[in-house]
């Protein structure tokens, strides 16, 4: 069975793919974030794993989400949950987990 980082990893390399391939900008952020980028882990202790964008590109991974990915994937933020924070946009797995963008 796969972890919760396990599948938080196939999802960061997901969002690579896919603002690789339609010119997306993202960073990342967190405490373990840099070591998901060196060593393609993510370290026990407490997962932090984010991204972060310009609300542009955010909107435009948005629509290749619903367009593209909407059986397996979700995005969930203040544009369609308005009881959501607006400070973050949240990327899962609908079975299973996700992280802040």
């Amino acid at each position: 069975m796969k972890s919760k980082k396990d599948i938080q990893l196939e999802l960061l390399q997901e969002v690579d793919d896919i603002c690789s391939k339609n010119n997306l900008n993202y960073i990342l952020t967190g405490l373990n974030s840099l070591n998901a980028y060196l060593n393609h882990t993510l370290r026990n202790g407490p997962i932090s794993v984010a991204i972060a964008m310009t609300q542009g590109d955010i909107k435009a991974f948005c629509k290749i989400i619903d367009e593209n990915y909407g059986k397996e994937r979700y995005v969930e933020g203040i544009f369609n949950n308005p009881n959501y924070d607006k400070a973050y946009v949240v990327y899962g797995n609908k079975n299973t987990t996700d992280f802040h963008i």
